[in-house]
């Protein structure tokens, strides 16, 4: 999540970023815990 500080100025691209991350983060939790 470090990187949106860099397309702050385009907030779509970062926010595209951001929700990137959250799915990757999540499909790691789901592998931990199934």
């Amino acid at each position: 999540m470090a990187h949106c500080g860099k397309c702050y100025s385009t907030r779509k691209s970062c926010m595209d970023l951001i929700t990137k991350d959250i799915f990757i983060i999540l499909s790691l939790v789901n592998m931990l815990f199934l």
